[in-house]
């Protein structure tokens, strides 16, 4: 058998070293630990909300394209929204109403797509039959871009 009492012939320095070490590591490994968890919990947050985000891009891409618009400022749907917030509806309303004329749709002329005039109208008449208000193109367009964008966050949250 050997003697194991070599802390007590070094006056005890090297238990307190011992048991000082062993307290600090475990600290050291706990912070470690909570830090990693941070990270990870950030990055899988940040991954979600890029998954979400292509989902709700997707989804306005889609209600767009059912009626016959491709193009937004000149640009493909999926260019103009790498540049555009699709949430905005007012910027993407806007940028239907200035490419997309919607006057003849509600006038009666040609021009538009039907699929785009038709929508056009839905939203354009359903509001004036409420008593005392008025609507205007601009109006349908907004009201129907909410409707796709609310849709897409939908499919942005269940992304």
């Amino acid at each position: 058998m050997s003697c194991l009492r070599c802390g007590c012939g070094l006056g005890g320095v090297a238990a307190g070293v011992g048991i000082f070490g062993t307290v600090a590591v475990k600290e050291l490994t706990k912070a470690s630990t909570v830090a990693a968890i941070a990270a990870a919990q950030e990055a899988a947050a940040a991954k979600g909300a890029v998954a979400g985000a292509e989902a709700g891009i997707k989804t306005v891409i889609s209600g767009l394209q059912k009626l016959d618009i491709s193009t937004l400022n000149g640009q493909t749907l999926v260019s103009y929204f790498d540049t555009t917030d699709y949430t905005n509806f007012k910027t993407i309303a806007h940028a239907i109403n200035t490419q997309y004329d919607p006057s003849p749709c509600v006038l009666g002329r040609s021009g538009a797509s039907e699929s785009f005039c038709s929508w056009v109208r839905a939203n354009f008449f359903a509001p004036q039959e409420i008593s005392g208000k008025v609507s205007s193109t601009y109006e349908s367009i907004e009201i129907g871009v909410t409707s796709i964008v609310s849709d897409a966050k939908k499919a942005a949250a269940a992304a």
